[in-house]
């Protein structure tokens, strides 16, 4: 099941962050707790991003090689292309 919650407080913490420089220390730690709040199934991931508002799939752009590496499928492609678009 997909934590809804906390991809809705990583992205809340890195929209209120003015400074830069903490948000570079703390990338890869959002990018990291952001994977693991998707969990591990496709299916609901991919359907996820097609109801996701365009701020979360910003947050999932971050995140867009490592969901590509974890499930590569056709039908996954097809929805990080909903992603790259909203970049």
């Amino acid at each position: 099941m997909i934590d809804v919650d906390t991809l809705l407080a990583i992205n809340k913490s890195q929209n209120e962050c003015e400074d830069i420089g903490e948000l570079e220390m703390t990338f890869q730690s959002d990018c990291d707790k952001t994977m693991e709040a998707l969990g591990n199934d496709e299916t609901e991931i991919i359907n996820f991003i097609k109801t996701a508002d365009n701020e979360l799939l910003l947050l999932l752009s971050q995140v867009l090689e490592e969901i590509s590496s974890k499930f590569p499928s056709d039908e996954m492609d097809k929805a990080l292309d909903i992603i790259v678009n909203v970049m």
